[in-house]
């Protein structure tokens, strides 16, 4: 596998070497993975602003009550409430019904992938096109203990498990993914 270091510019940042190589991956996905990688990708909000948003639902869904009980012949105090808590369901767990089913058809799938990932920042698999980590104004990517997740538009999502590589390879995929995703978030680390 072709690896390309990170080397120490004189301000002491690191950046990657000119050279365009190439890191090679080939790897499977278990369910856990998948189903990270699209909880991920399905909750677009930090875990902080759904937790703002859900106890803010959940006072409001609360205070409709008191006040349907204070006037119950106002019908729209109940249906307001209800609404409330719908939405309370929908924020907590929409996500992580679409990462369920997304993990299952993967799992189901068994399937074999290969990435290849250069310094450069692009992306490449076996049977699709060469694409730019940038991508467009969607390109995200997320890296918690056990993976990374790149989305360079809304089309293509690659999960990239750690476990099937060594340290070095790590931290040139963490470098190559900082230079070039503008949006890019390291959760549970």
């Amino acid at each position: 596998m072709a690896v390309n270091p990170a080397i120490k510019n004189e301000s002491g940042r690191t950046s990657l070497k000119t050279d365009d190589q190439w890191v090679s991956l080939r790897y499977s996905l278990s369910y856990d993975e998948a189903f990270d990688a699209f909880l991920l990708l399905s909750a677009r909000g930090s875990k902080r602003h759904r937790d703002i948003t859900a106890v803010a639902l959940i006072v409001l869904a609360a205070l409709l009550t008191v006040l349907y009980a204070f006037y119950p012949y106002q019908l729209e105090y109940f249906f307001l409430a209800v609404l409330a808590l719908a939405t309370f369901g929908g924020v907590m767990y929409y996500p992580r019904i679409k990462a369920h089913a997304g993990a299952k058809r993967v799992a189901k799938a068994r399937g074999v992938y290969k990435v290849d990932l250069s310094t450069a920042g692009r992306l490449r698999t076996a049977d699709g096109p060469c694409l730019e980590l940038s991508g467009d104004k969607d390109a995200r990517a997320f890296e918690t203990e056990a993976l990374f997740v790149l989305r360079p538009d809304r089309q293509h999502t690659f999960c990239l498990p750690k476990r099937i590589m060594a340290e070095h390879e790590i931290d040139l995929i963490r470098e190559v993914v900082a230079a070039h995703v503008k949006k890019f978030i390291r959760t549970g680390i």
